[in-house]
């Protein structure tokens, strides 16, 4: 009888799990706060560091730019970031230009397996 209990106990907490990471990836102010872009240099070019550790997968940074107040409306430009590994931190250097009215802004996909679980982050708009 204990051991139905414990197996019934068992699903149920399994099933509670995935039901949290299937409705969607996770997102918050925690993970928009993981993502750090340094002032330009002279250059105009901005360096960006996130962890790399948040799933068992590399993440994935994207430039992207808006002319909506909300980052995920009307975007208009996006591309990947390649970046570098040190220690367990993606560095990337790159280029941001003003384009217009728009607003630039980094995003990052922290994949998980199967997409389940999948954590994004944003940054603020960076400042020209």
């Amino acid at each position: 009888m204990i051991n139905i209990i414990l197996i019934a106990f068992s699903l149920l907490m399994m099933s509670q799990v995935a039901l949290s990471c299937a409705l969607g990836p996770r997102t918050s102010p925690e993970y928009d706060a993981l993502i750090k872009v340094s002032e330009k240099n002279s250059k105009g070019i901005y360096t960006i560091t996130v962890p790399m550790n948040l799933t068992s997968y590399p993440p994935l940074l994207m430039l992207q730019y808006t002319r909506s107040d909300k980052k995920y409306e009307n975007i208009i430009s996006s591309r990947d970031i390649p970046f570098e590994v040190t220690q367990e931190t993606a560095v990337a250097h790159v280029l941001i230009k003003k384009r217009g009215r728009t607003k630039a802004y980094i995003r990052v996909f922290w994949p998980a397996k199967g997409g389940m679980c999948s954590i994004y982050g944003t940054s603020e708009y960076i400042r020209f």
